[in-house]
């Protein structure tokens, strides 16, 4: 991307896993899965406590990863509900089939959920199976309203504080050559009185408030979606079968989407875009944000169609059908 921009980077490739990198660690779970032994856990739901105090913690282990490995993990990127959340999520997932959490009499569909029950498996009482919809059921109004006040913290957040500032201090930078940056963003070694220290501890607050929300949000969608599309239809049918291959291919919309608006931006703007030592970062000041939102809406309006039509077309490929 950076030697097509025209940035005099020197083209350079390296192997990455790209979206796969999910399935890669999705592997190493259920390997290290078949390697536990035992009987089987079957527990209750967890309280709403317990599930706040999970989100606070993890979110701050969260914070201390990206702070150490802001460059991922073995293909992982380390990022807001990461590493920590996935191992949780992947404990839960197990427990909830082992427990039945969500076996239980749908009041919106009036229908049995009812998972398939082998020799092997404990039966749970009936305080323990369904908890988990019991909870949703008695919470949904703490829930939706934590989500959204997160939500419209961050938005809140992200206006007050530049984004761009705050990666600033762990960014080396090239002070002088990109004619484009701003003049207080040209020192490659911050104080770490000053922004370093800020950044960790807004850093530590984005990540506490995202462990929650990680939790809140997982959730009200699982409510939502319980509610309202529990229904099979040929546009459900076609969604389901392609979403495999829609997220495997997404970069390859994405990516020359992306190239193509940042000549636009060079085109308008009259500035060339340089992105930090060949990386993924730049500081370049185009003059307005208007261009980052357009941007936003320029790729999504279009790679998002883009990607589920040329999803389901590779779905029916022969051989294709058979992995994706």
């Amino acid at each position: 991307m950076h030697y097509f921009i025209g940035n005099g980077d020197d083209y350079s490739y390296t192997p990455i896993p790209g979206p796969l990198w999910f399935a890669a660690w999705l592997l190493v779970f259920s390997y290290a899965y078949t390697l536990c032994g035992g009987p089987a856990v079957v527990r209750p739901f967890p309280s709403l406590g317990v599930i706040c105090t999970t989100g606070l913690l993890l979110g701050a282990l969260q914070a201390l990863l990206m702070i150490g490995m802001p460059f991922g993990f073995m293909f992982m990127p380390i990022s807001f509900g990461s590493l920590p959340f996935d191992i949780c999520f992947f404990m839960a997932g197990i427990c909830c089939r082992r427990s039945k959490w969500l076996d239980a009499v749908d009041s919106h569909t009036t229908s049995l959920i009812v998972a398939n029950t082998t020799a092997n498996e404990c039966t749970p009482d009936s305080s323990i199976q369904g908890s988990m919809i019991r909870f949703i059921d008695a919470h949904r109004r703490f829930l939706y309203s934590t989500s959204i006040l997160i939500m419209v913290t961050f938005c809140v957040a992200v206006t007050l504080f530049d984004v761009g500032d705050l990666a600033q201090p762990f960014v080396q930078t090239n002070p002088g050559d990109d004619d484009g940056q701003d003049d207080d963003q040209d020192d490659p070694n911050p104080s770490p009185d000053g922004p370093v220290l800020r950044t960790v501890g807004i850093l530590f607050g984005f990540a506490a408030m995202s462990g929650v929300f990680t939790f809140t949000m997982s959730l009200c969608l699982l409510d939502f979606f319980r509610k309202y599309f529990s229904f099979t239809s040929e546009r459900s049918v076609y969604m389901a079968g392609a979403a495999y291959a829609v997220y495997i291919i997404h970069p390859w919309a994405i990516s020359p989407l992306l190239f193509v608006w940042i000549k636009i931006v060079e085109y308008m703007s009259g500035d060339d875009i340089y992105f930090v030592n060949g990386g993924v970062y730049s500081f370049t000041d185009v003059g307005s944000d208007v261009y980052l939102w357009c941007g936003f809406i320029f790729v999504s309006v279009i790679s998002v169609p883009m990607c589920w039509i040329l999803g389901g077309l590779l779905k029916k490929l022969p051989g294709l059908r058979d992995i994706l």
